[in-house]
């Protein structure tokens, strides 16, 4: 199923992870990236929030979405070519 943020269809079970994230700090965006069959959302943070790591969310059909922070959180989002 998918489900909708700000505009973004965003896979309902990536919601239902990030839901947390979305009750202490509202709803935010996602950025979304694929590799390797694998699709990997972004959450943004409001502005003025400092948190150190970001908060990614790996989707895979049929799979559970893992939640990934901390310093694996910044190699995931090197491997994909982001600064």
């Amino acid at each position: 199923m998918i489900g909708y943020i700000c505009g973004m269809e965003v896979p309902v079970e990536v919601l239902q992870a990030a839901s947390g994230l979305v009750e202490m700090f509202g709803s935010s965006s996602f950025s979304k990236w694929e590799k390797d069959g694998r699709e990997v959302y972004l959450f943004h943070l409001p502005e003025d929030e400092e948190t150190g790591f970001p908060f990614l969310f790996v989707y895979e059909p049929k799979k559970p979405v893992k939640k990934v922070t901390g310093p694996e959180a910044l190699a995931l989002l090197a491997s994909l070519g982001v600064e």
